[in-house]
């Protein structure tokens, strides 16, 4: 076997050519080197497929223009005065600048023209990458223990106002998002002014054109329509209005967590009529219901209104009062209509005397019967083929008796099985309210689980069997029993 090829035996590092001074020669005085201790070993069939391999490799266009670009940075490592970076906090120093710019603005448009394009989210970018070369983050020789890509660099918070707001500096990049509009369907949004003087989406109505498209979130910011600055709602409104066909809107995401779609049902206790609310942000939104309807709660977001749709319906969303809202407004008595104890003094109504009521835990029950019913919390469920309702109660508590009337007044839903005995049959009549068996056969039904219940009352044994139970499920009907399970 020849000996190991020792690649650095007689050929300096490459740090110590690099204190010694840079050569442009570098990379092809390499070439020559390794070529001259290739040709010094052995020239057995290893050397010369080595050789072959090596001549390939280095002879390839690519490896040549990436030793140049080796060399190229080993030239400025040498002679670090030619990239020396006029600043390393260039951040602070932008941040400082547009502070200035947004008292000078105020007089003078060049210094708003500038304040804008320093504001644009591509100067952020070059100044992040600017900084991340000035302090030479890029160049650590050894990556730390525990490295993960994702976990190298802290993420910034990208939900925090700076990054949100043009107040701050932008780092999320705006976006173009396009749509159809044929200027009769309502778009389902409701906007607002936030803290910085920007216009955000406050609220998505769920069924709306923007909630179908799925393209636009609560929180981004509205900055363009159609090419041309919105800065207010009622601008926003005067364009959409009288916009047709394709619409574009140019916006700041939010990037928030979007939870998924809410399960929550309820049955209403009270009717509702958005055209009557003076409270709702937009009667057109509102969802009408009756009592005792089931609806569908899409969001909660709002602590005065939730959206929701009829299940009936799933067409038919829009915003309802909230629990909160509705209390609220239940609660309310108007003065007029306020007939308290009060004393009149020279015409005038004095302060009212109010009684401070003190809560005990014995009264728990009568503070809970002052509670307001609004909506109740009901539970989808799914249908299943075996249906039974089971009347448990003490004896002569009128088991019996619901459960004829139960099918009495419906006898196309509610059903009940026949029972079994051992008794022997006297007369037709009880042919038609009992199944009768013989005692053996009976006894044999009940040892082997055959029979729902069963109990001995005389001499004779009666019970419920299985069979009859599922009978009676099969024919479409839910069966009522009032049996005693032994």
């Amino acid at each position: 076997m020849p000996a190991p090829i020792d690649m650095e035996s007689d050929r300096p590092s490459i740090n110590s050519q690099i204190a010694d001074g840079y050569s442009p020669d570098f990379f092809d005085a390499s070439v020559a080197d390794l070529a001259d201790l290739l040709k010094s070993e052995p020239q057995d069939d290893f050397i010369v497929d080595l050789q072959d391999t090596l001549s390939t490799v280095f002879s390839s266009p690519i490896i040549y223009s990436l030793a140049q670009c080796h060399d190229l940075l080993l030239r400025f490592i040498q002679q670090p005065e030619h990239m020396r970076p006029v600043s390393t906090d260039n951040l602070s120093l932008l941040t400082s600048l547009l502070k200035d710019l947004e008292i000078v603005g105020m007089t003078n448009k060049y210094a708003r023209e500038l304040d804008s394009i320093l504001r644009r989210p591509h100067i952020r970018m070059i100044m992040d990458a600017h900084q991340t070369i000035a302090t030479r983050e890029y160049a650590e020789d050894q990556l730390p223990i525990g490295y993960l890509p994702d976990a190298a660099k802290p993420l910034p918070d990208i939900s925090s106002p700076s990054y949100m707001y043009p107040g701050t500096i932008p780092t999320m990049p705006p976006k173009t998002i396009g749509i159809e509009s044929t200027g009769e369907e309502h778009l389902g949004i409701t906007v607002k002014l936030n803290d910085m003087g920007d216009l955000e989406i406050k609220r998505i109505v769920q069924g709306g054109l923007i909630d179908k498209q799925g393209l636009l979130h609560v929180g981004d910011i509205i900055k363009e329509i159609n090419g041309e600055i919105v800065n207010t709602p009622e601008e926003l409104q005067d364009k959409l209005r009288n916009a047709r066909g394709a619409v574009t809107f140019k916006v700041i995401p939010s990037y928030y967590d979007f939870p998924s779609p809410s399960q929550l049902f309820v049955r209403t206790h009270f009717s509702y009529d958005p055209a009557k609310d003076k409270l709702i942000p937009a009667k057109e939104a509102g969802l009408a219901f009756d009592e005792g309807d089931i609806l569908q709660i899409l969001s909660q977001d709002d602590v005065h209104w939730w959206q929701a749709r009829q299940v009936k319906d799933p067409t038919q969303k829009g915003l309802i009062p909230s629990q909160y809202l509705e209390e609220r407004r239940k609660a309310f008595v108007p003065p007029e209509n306020d007939f308290s104890k009060t004393s009149l003094v020279c015409g005038l109504i004095d302060r009212r005397k109010k009684k401070r009521l003190l809560f005990n835990v014995k009264d728990s029950s009568l503070f809970d019967k002052g509670d307001i019913c609004l909506y109740e919390e009901v539970a989808r469920m799914p249908p299943f083929a075996r249906k039974c309702l089971i009347l448990i109660g003490a004896h002569s508590v009128g088991r019996r008796t619901l459960k004829n009337r139960l099918i009495a007044l419906d006898p196309d839903r509610f059903g009940t099985t026949k029972p079994h005995t051992s008794r022997p049959l006297c007369n037709n009549d009880e042919a038609n309210a009992y199944y009768h068996m013989d005692r053996n056969e009976m006894e044999n039904e009940i040892e082997v689980g055959g029979f729902l219940e069963h109990g001995l009352y005389g001499e004779h044994l009666y019970g419920t069997k299985f069979d009859s139970v599922r009978r009676v499920i099969q024919s479409g009907k839910m069966c009522v029993l009032d049996i005693e399970p032994t």
